[in-house]
C-alpha cells in the first residue's frame, strides 16, 4: 500500500510546517486533500494480493531478488521483488515489500535524496536476505539515478562525507548486488515517492510485478546507458595539490628550516658566501664568528618584520605616522640604526638593558616566529607558559605573546 500510503505521511508533515495546534482548524487546502485521502482508502479492500510467490515450485531453477530505489523532493521509496524462473523459460514476478520515508525538512539535493533511497533499499534488502535465508540468492540493484549510480560505482574516498558514509555503506553490506540503471518511466517506486489514488493502484501492472522486461530472461535485462550530467562532480573531495613555486622573498627561504639553532647556523655561511661575492678582496673564511650570527639574525628579523609590517616600516621611514587600523600603535614603535622595528614609550629612561627598554617588534603568524618561541621553549628547559613568556620579552615584543606562546 506503500503509493498510497505516502500521501497521508506528506500530509502530517505539511502539518508540522503549517504549525496548526491540535484543536486548531485546517486551512481549506488541508481539509480537502485529507478529506479525499480518507475518502479513498474504502477502495483498498478490493486489492488482494496472492501470497504464494513460486519458490518451491518443481519447476523453479533460478531465483533473484530485484530491488528499486526512487526519490522525489519529498520523499524516497524501495521495493523488493521476487523473480523465480525455470530452465530457458520466463520467470514469474512477485512484489515482497516495499517502504517510503519522507523527506528531512532540511533542504537535500534530490541526488543526495536518490542516495538516501539507495541506502534504505539496501537495508531493507539485507533483512529480507536474512529473513528468507536467501543467502546465496543473487540481488540486483535498480536506479534511475545516474549521479548517485556514479557514486555507488566510485570508491567512497572520491566523496565528501555526506556520500562516502553512504556509499561506503552500500557497498559492504550488499558486496555482492549488482547495481544498474532503470529508466525512471520504467521504476515501479516512482508512484511510491509521489503518491498515487488506490484506483490507479489497482490498475497499475508495473507496481506489482515490476518493469514487463523483468520478467524475460536475463539478457533483455538491459535498460540503457544513465546519461552523466557531472553532476557527481559535485561530491568529489577536495584534492589538495602541492606545487614548487621560485622563491622571490626570505619569508619563502625560512619554510626551509625546523629549528632556530639550524637557521642561525646556516643564515650565517649564506650570507658570507654573499659578502665573499661582492667583495672578493676581504673574503671571510674559517668558524662562522659571533658577529656573522648577529648580522644573520639581524637580516632576518628585518626580513620577517618588512613581510609583517610593510606599511608600518614605509610610514616610519618616510616619516609619517602610522594609521589608526596599525596592531603596532599603541606601541609607539621606531626603526633603529639596523632598520628594526622596536618598541617605544616611556621605558627609554628606565635603568634597563637596550633590548628590554626596546624589545624587537616581531609578528604573531611567521614562521620565524614559530622558530624562536621553540627554542625559547627548549632554553627554558620546557618551563611552561610564564617562562617561555618571560624569557622571551627580555629581547622580543611579540603580537599577542601569550595565546602564541601557549599555541
Amino acid at each position: 500500500m506503500a503509493p498510497v500510503l505516502i500521501v497521508a505521511k506528506i500530509i502530517l508533515q505539511d502539518l508540522w510546517l503549517s504549525k496548526v495546534g491540535w484543536d486548531e482548524v485546517l486551512s481549506l487546502e488541508l481539509t480537502e486533500r485529507w478529506q479525499s485521502f480518507r475518502s479513498s482508502l474504502s477502495k483498498l479492500e478490493q486489492i488482494s494480493i496472492p501470497r504464494w510467490v513460486g519458490t518451491k515450485e518443481a519447476n523453479v531453477s533460478f531465483i533473484s531478488l530485484h530491488g528499486f530505489c526512487d526519490a522525489s523532493e519529498r520523499a524516497y521509496a524501495a521495493a523488493v521483488y521476487l523473480r523465480v524462473a525455470g530452465e530457458g523459460e520466463d520467470g514469474y514476478v512477485s512484489l515482497l515489500a516495499a517502504k517510503t520515508k519522507i523527506a528531512p525538512l532540511k533542504l537535500v539535493s534530490v541526488p543526495r535524496l536518490e542516495l538516501c533511497a539507495a541506502v534504505l533499499l539496501t537495508r531493507f534488502l539485507v533483512k529480507i536476505v536474512e529473513g528468507l535465508q536467501f543467502v546465496s540468492v543473487p540481488v540486483f540493484c535498480w536506479t534511475d539515478s545516474a549521479v548517485s549510480l556514479a557514486w555507488i560505482r566510485g570508491h567512497p574516498s572520491r566523496w565528501k562525507t555526506f556520500v562516502a558514509h553512504r556509499v561506503a555503506e552500500i557497498q559492504t553490506s550488499l558486496p555482492g548486488a549488482q547495481w544498474s540503471y532503470v529508466n525512471t518511466k520504467l521504476n515501479p517506486t516512482d508512484a511510491a515517492t509521489r503518491g498515487i489514488s488506490p484506483d490507479e493502484l489497482m490498475d497499475s501492472s508495473l507496481w506489482w510485478s515490476g518493469p514487463p522486461w523483468l520478467a524475460g530472461r536475463e539478457e533483455g535485462w538491459s535498460c540503457g546507458k544513465p546519461e552523466s550530467s557531472g553532476a557527481e562532480d559535485s561530491e568529489m573531495r577536495m584534492a589538495v595539490n602541492h606545487s614548487a613555486t621560485s622563491l622571490h622573498h626570505s619569508g619563502d627561504v625560512l619554510q626551509r628550516f625546523s629549528s632556530y639553532l639550524r637557521l642561525l647556523n646556516v643564515m650565517p655561511l649564506c650570507l658570507r658566501w654573499l659578502h665573499n661575492f661582492r667583495d672578493k678582496s676581504h673574503k671571510r673564511s674559517g668558524f662562522v664568528s659571533p658577529e656573522e650570527r648577529a648580522q644573520a639574525l639581524t637580516a632576518v628579523i628585518r626580513s620577517t618584520q618588512s613581510t609583517a609590517f610593510r606599511d608600518e616600516l614605509a610610514a616610519l621611514t618616510s616619516g609619517k605616522s602610522l594609521k589608526r587600523s596599525s596592531p603596532l600603535l599603541p606601541l609607539r614603535p621606531f626603526c633603529d640604526a639596523d632598520g628594526l622595528l622596536r618598541v617605544g614609550g616611556r621605558l627609554r629612561n628606565a635603568v634597563l638593558d637596550y633590548d628590554e627598554k626596546h624589545p624587537i617588534i616581531i609578528p604573531k603568524d611567521h614562521h620565524f616566529t614559530v622558530l624562536l618561541v621553540r627554542h625559547a621553549h627548549a632554553v627554558t628547559l620546557h618551563g611552561g607558559l610564564q617562562a617561555t613568556a618571560a624569557y622571551l620579552a627580555q629581547r622580543y615584543w611579540i603580537i599577542r605573546s601569550r595565546v602564541v606562546v601557549k599555541r
